[in-house]
């Protein structure tokens, strides 16, 4: 059966160490300062009572809620004097003025493009020096040469921002693919309140590991070419699955199919591995 194991990781070491954010820190902040440095980003010093004021307004003036910019080009002198009020700025990258557009070849979704006007200058690094989510997907994806980056659409928003990053720090960015979300049966996506979500309950339930995994990769992804397949081995599914199988629209989590596919599976189960899985099940009806 194959297994899908990590190629480096804290554990198992690797060439592209440490793996771990809190052994990172002053790899996040080299490249901080060489933004800073560029002119690419800037510290800013307003409080979190000011930056309140800030949204209160703009929401007074019916806009979008975003950094309006004010301690874009702070001379050294007024630096000083706000660091000598004990404020302690937060880091954030400059988006440039001149607008225009961050366009990307996403592997499901196909071209996307997004315009920077829609975008503020985001922190990348927080007060305490501690890097934002999207600075540190950066920096580690493109240290530790990252090809592909998956994840859900809902994400996508982060896109733009981190290949505004790329560029600026001159790494090469990775493939990008945006999956669809799994909904529920109202469409809506995929939480607690439509039932099990965790792994762990699923487990508890009865169901297999491999029928979840056989459920989820049939989740938005068909082989395609007219195979009507629905049962598959892990090896079968490393063989057959590619991102161009993967469809644009959200796929509903339905749990009376996933039970049917469960039990596919325990059918052609060896009886011994039925007999040892069903075990601490049948323990506790005692």
């Amino acid at each position: 059966m194959a297994r899908f194991e990590a190629d480096e990781s804290p554990i198992a070491g690797g060439d592209y160490g440490p793996y771990r954010q809190s052994e990172r820190f002053d790899i996040y902040r080299r490249y901080t300062e060489q933004l800073i440095a560029a002119g690419a980003a800037y510290r800013a010093y307003e409080t979190p009572d000011e930056l309140a004021a800030m949204k209160a307004e703009q929401a007074a003036q019916k806009l979008p809620p975003r950094y309006n910019g004010a301690h874009r080009d702070l001379s050294e002198e007024q630096q000083r004097a706000f660091e000598a009020e004990g404020r302690k700025p937060v880091v954030r990258f400059r988006i440039a003025d001149a607008g225009g557009e961050t366009a990307w070849d996403d592997l499901v979704r196909g071209r996307v493009a997004w315009n920077n006007s829609e975008l503020d200058d985001f922190v990348i690094a927080k007060s305490d020096g501690g890097p934002t989510y999207n600075f540190a997907c950066v920096i580690d994806d493109a240290l530790m040469k990252i090809s592909h980056v998956m994840r859900g659409e809902d994400g996508l928003s982060n896109t733009p921002r981190q290949l505004l990053m790329y560029h600026a720090l001159g790494f090469t960015p990775p493939h990008f693919a945006h999956l669809p979300l799994l909904l529920g049966r109202d469409r809506s996506k995929l939480s607690k309140r439509h039932g099990p979500v965790s792994l762990l309950e699923f487990r508890d339930q009865g169901i297999l590991p491999q029928a979840m995994f056989n459920y989820l990769a049939l989740l938005g992804w068909n082989p395609g070419g007219g195979d009507t397949q629905e049962i598959f081995t892990r090896d079968e599914l490393v063989e057959k699955f590619s991102l161009e199988g993967v469809n644009k629209a959200g796929a509903i989590f339905d749990l009376e199919k996933l039970q049917w596919l469960n039990a596919q599976h325990l059918k052609v189960m060896p009886m011994e591995q039925f007999i040892e899985l069903a075990r601490p099940h049948l323990q506790g009806l005692k």
